[in-house]
C-alpha cells in the first residue's frame, strides 16, 4: 500500500513538472517557426499548423484572396490547395465556428478541415484567421444544412443509445427522446431543427446534473463531466441555427434529389439526365396523321 502511494506521488510530481516543460518547449518551437516565416508573408497571409505527424508539425501558409484561398505548405514535397470562393463551403469546414464568435469565447486555436480531391488536411489556425476566413466564405447552402443535420442526428442517436445502456445512471426516457430527435434530423431538413437539438440536449444535461447532485455520495464525477460536455454541445447546436438564412430551409424542400451535391457534381448529373421526349413524340404523331 505504501509502495502504491509512493508511486502515485512520483507520477503526480512527474506530471506537474514534465507537462509545463513540454508546453513551454512547444510554444518556443512554434514561435521560432513563425518568426522565420513572418518576413516572407504577404499582408493577407497567415500561418497554420498541420496535424502532428511522424516528422513533427508541418507549417502551412494561408493566403486569402478575393476570389480564392490558397493553403500552401512550407514542405515542398506536399502540394498546395486552392479553393475557389464559390466552392469554399464544400471544401472547408470550421466545426467550432458557432463558439468562436462568442464575446468571451475561450477558444484561441481552431481546427479546420481543407478537403483536396485526394485527401483531407487538418490544419490549426488562430481565432482571427478563422473569423476572417468565415466572413470570406459564401453563404451556407442546402448542402451544408443537410450535412450538418445528418451529423447531428447520428450523434444524438448514439448519445440516446448510451442513455439506454446506462439506464442505471442516465435517464432512459431522455435516451428515447434523444433518439427520436436524432431521427427527425435525418428527415426534416430545416434550420429550426438546430434549436430543437440544442434545447433537448440542454434539458438532458440539466437532468444529468440533477442526478449527479442526488448521487453525490457515490462519486459520479464522470456524470458531471458528461453533463458539462452536453451543455457545450447544446450551445453549439443553438448557435448553429443562426448560420443558415431562412431561404435555405425553404429552398431545400423544392430542389431535386441531387441538388444537395456540390455544384460541379450536380451540374454533371444534370448533363447526364435524359432529355424530355414529349416534343419529338408529338412531331411523330402529327406526321403520321398527315
Amino acid at each position: 500500500m505504501h509502495f502504491q502511494t509512493f508511486l502515485g506521488l512520483v507520477l503526480l510530481v512527474a506530471l506537474i513538472v514534465v507537462l509545463p516543460i513540454a508546453m513551454i518547449v512547444r510554444i518556443i518551437i512554434r514561435r521560432r517557426s513563425r518568426n522565420r516565416l513572418r518576413s516572407t508573408l504577404e499582408p493577407e497571409e497567415t500561418l497554420a499548423l498541420g496535424k502532428p505527424g511522424p516528422f513533427g508539425v508541418s507549417t502551412w501558409v494561408v493566403a486569402i484572396h478575393p476570389d480564392e484561398v490558397v493553403f500552401r505548405p512550407q514542405d515542398s514535397s506536399a502540394k498546395s490547395i486552392t479553393v475557389p470562393r464559390e466552392q469554399a463551403r464544400y471544401h472547408i469546414e470550421l466545426p467550432l465556428m458557432p463558439l468562436i464568435d462568442l464575446p468571451f469565447s475561450p477558444i484561441r486555436k481552431v481546427e479546420m478541415v481543407a478537403t483536396d480531391w485526394d485527401q483531407k488536411h487538418r490544419l490549426e489556425i488562430d481565432r482571427k484567421t478563422a473569423q476572417k476566413l468565415h466572413k470570406w466564405m459564401p453563404p451556407r447552402t442546402a448542402f451544408n444544412l443537410k450535412r450538418d443535420l445528418q451529423r447531428a442526428g447520428r450523434a444524438l442517436i448514439v448519445v440516446g443509445i448510451l442513455h439506454l445502456l446506462l439506464a442505471g445512471i442516465l435517464n432512459g426516457i431522455w435516451g428515447v427522446m434523444l433518439i427520436a430527435v436524432g431521427i427527425l434530423n435525418l428527415v426534416i431538413l430545416h434550420r429550426n431543427m438546430f434549436l430543437l437539438n440544442g434545447s433537448t440536449i440542454l434539458i438532458a444535461s440539466a437532468n444529468n446534473f440533477l442526478v449527479a447532485f442526488v448521487l453525490a455520495e457515490r462519486g459520479v464525477a464522470c456524470l458531471v463531466i458528461f453533463a458539462a460536455l452536453q451543455v457545450f454541445w447544446g450551445i453549439v447546436e443553438l448557435r448553429r441555427a443562426r448560420l443558415y438564412p431562412a431561404e435555405v430551409s425553404a429552398e431545400e424542400a423544392t430542389r431535386p434529389a441531387h441538388s444537395s451535391l456540390p455544384p460541379h457534381l450536380a451540374g454533371l448529373l444534370d448533363n447526364l439526365s435524359l432529355p424530355d421526349t414529349d416534343g419529338p413524340s408529338e412531331q411523330v404523331d402529327s406526321s403520321a396523321k398527315d
